[in-house]
C-alpha cells in the first residue's frame, strides 16, 4: 500500500483527505445517539466527542499507509520547539491580547461572573489535544510523509512536498462551510494553507510528530482561549474571519517558511546534519554532496514550478472568493449601486449570564433615499426553536413596522418607508436556561 501511495502522493492525498472527513462525519453521527448532556454544555464538549473518532481512525490510516513508524520518533524535540518559536511567540502575544479584550469588554465583576464551570474549561486543553492529534496523524504523519518520500529527493523537492501537504492541510478545512460563513471559511483555509506549509517545514526539520500535536494543540488553545473560558460557538469564530485576515496571518506563515526551509537547512533534512565540508552519496538519488551543496534536478526544479502555480492560482481563488463574500465588501458595493438600503446580517451566541430578563436587543441604523414600498427579506436562525425575536422598523422614534417572531423564520414582505433615516430594532426573547444558544439573523431592505 505504502508503495503505491508513494508513486501516486498526490491521488493517495485525496483519498486520506477523504477518509478524514469519513470520520468527522462518523463522529458527529455519534453525538446524535450520544446523551443529551453532550450536546447540551458546549461546543468544546461536542468537539471532542467527535475529534475522538479522527483520533482512532488516523491511527488506523497511518497504519494502513505504513507510517505508524512516525509516533515512533521522539529526537530533535528542542530543534522542533526553536522552529517553532514564531508561533509560540505570536501565539502567546494573542491568547494575551484576547484576555485583556475580555476583561476590558466585560470589566472584572462580569469577566468572572460570566467563566464557565471549571470542569468546562477542562475541556479546552482535551479538546484541542485531540484535534492536535487526529489532524497532525492525517496530515503530517501520514500525507507529508508521502509527498516526502516522492519528493525530497534535493532542496526543491523539500519545498514541493511542504507546498502540497499545506495544501491539503489547508483545503481541508473546506468541511467547516457547514457550520460557519464562506467568506470566513475561504479565510481560514488560505491562512491555513500558507500555515500548513510552515508546519509541514518544521515537521521536517525536526522529524518529531509529538511536537506538531503538542504545537498544534497550543495554537488552537491559544485561539479558542476566549471559548473556553466563556463558552460560545467555533463555528461562529470562523464567520467572523475577514479578507484582512488573510493577508495579515498568510504572509508571515510563508516567511517562516521560507527561514526554516533555506537551502542549508534543506540539504540538511534531505541527507541528515553533515559537517560544513562534508562529502557523501545521496543513496535514494545517487547525487554528490560537497561542501553541503546540493544542485536541484531539471525535474523538482519542474516539480516545484508546478507545485507553486497549483498553490498561488488555489490560494488566490480562495482569497478572491473571501474578498467577494465578506458583507462589509458586500455592503458597500450594493450601497454604491443603491441595491440594498440596508443589508444586515449577524450570528453570535446567546449566554445566560450575559443578558436581563431573558432579552437581548440589537439596533441598526440604515438610511433611503427614495419614497416608495420596499421589500423585506427576513432570515432567523436561532438553534433553539423557543427564541422570539421582535423585529421594529422606526423612524424619529415612532414605530412604523413591528411584528413578533418565533424559533426559524425566513419570510418577505413590503413596508413602505419614505425617504429618510431609519432604526431596525431586533429584540431576542431567550428562555432562561438558553445557555449558548447560537442564533443567525439577516435582514435585508431593497
Amino acid at each position: 500500500m505504502r508503495k503505491a501511495a508513494v508513486s501516486h502522493p498526490i491521488i493517495s492525498s485525496f483519498i486520506i483527505s477523504l477518509l478524514f472527513f469519513i470520520a468527522m462525519f462518523l463522529g458527529s453521527l455519534l453525538l446524535s445517539f450520544a446523551p443529551a448532556f453532550f450536546r447540551s454544555n458546549g461546543s468544546l464538549l461536542m468537539q471532542f466527542t467527535a475529534e475522538t473518532v479522527v483520533c482512532i481512525a488516523g491511527v488506523i490510516v497511518a497504519a494502513i499507509f505504513g507510517y505508524l513508524k512516525a509516533f515512533d520518533s521522539t529526537s530533535k524535540f528542542l530543534t522542533g520547539i526553536a522552529c517553532s518559536g514564531y508561533f509560540i511567540v505570536t501565539y502567546l502575544f494573542s491568547a494575551a491580547a484576547n484576555l485583556l479584550y475580555e476583561l476590558e469588554s466585560r470589566g472584572i465583576p462580569d469577566f468572572i461572573d460570566d467563566l464557565v464551570p471549571f470542569w468546562q474549561f477542562l475541556m479546552l486543553p482535551l479538546t484541542v489535544l485531540a484535534i492536535g492529534f487526529a489532524e497532525e496523524c492525517f496530515f503530517r504523519g501520514v500525507i507529508a510523509n508521502l509527498f516526502f518520500d516522492r519528493y525530497a529527493k534535493n532542496p526543491a523537492g523539500v519545498w514541493t512536498a511542504a507546498i502540497y501537504s499545506g495544501l491539503f492541510f489547508g483545503f481541508m478545512h473546506i468541511i467547516n462551510v457547514l457550520a460557519s460563513e464562506p467568506s470566513g471559511v475561504l479565510v481560514q483555509i488560505t491562512s491555513v494553507t500558507a500555515m500548513g506549509i510552515a508546519m509541514t517545514a518544521i515537521y521536517y526539520r525536526c522529524r518529531n510528530i509529538w511536537v506538531m500535536i503538542l504545537l498544534h494543540a497550543f495554537l488552537d488553545g491559544a485561539a479558542m482561549l476566549p471559548l473556553g473560558l466563556f463558552g460560545g460557538s467555533i463555528s461562529s469564530e470562523i464567520s467572523d474571519y475577514t479578507y484582512i485576515n488573510a493577508l495579515t496571518w498568510s504572509i508571515p506563515y510563508i516567511i517562516v517558511a521560507c527561514f526554516l526551509l533555506r537551502k542549508k537547512k534543506a540539504i540538511e533534512i534531505v541527507v541528515g546534519e553533515l559537517p560544513e565540508n562534508s562529502m557523501g552519496i545521496i543513496p535514494q538519488s545517487g547525487q554528490l554532496v560537497v561542501g553541503m551543496d546540493m544542485p536541484s534536478d531539471k525535474r523538482s526544479k519542474r516539480s516545484l514550478a508546478i507545485a507553486i502555480t497549483v498553490a498561488i492560482v488555489l490560494c488566490l481563488i480562495t482569497f478572491a472568493g473571501s474578498m467577494a463574500l465578506d458583507p462589509s465588501v458586500q455592503n458597500s458595493l450594493k450601497s454604491a449601486v443603491g441595491i440594498y438600503a440596508l443589508d444586515y446580517s449577524d450570528s453570535g451566541a446567546f449566554n445566560s449570564e450575559s443578558y436581563e430578563s431573558g432579552v437581548e436587543g440589537h439596533s441598526i441604523s440604515f438610511s433611503v433615499d427614495k419614497s416608495k414600498d420596499y421589500s423585506v427579506q427576513l432570515i432567523a436562525i436561532p438553534s433553539d426553536s423557543r427564541v422570539d425575536m421582535v423585529m421594529q422598523i422606526k423612524k424619529d422614534g415612532e414605530v412604523i413596522y413591528e411584528s413578533t417572531y418565533g424559533g426559524k423564520c425566513t419570510t418577505t414582505f413590503g413596508v413602505h418607508l419614505d425617504s429618510g433615516d431609519y432604526e431596525l430594532i431586533l429584540v431576542y426573547t431567550v428562555p432562561k436556561d438558553g445557555n449558548n444558544i447560537e442564533y443567525n439573523t439577516t435582514v435585508k431592505i431593497s
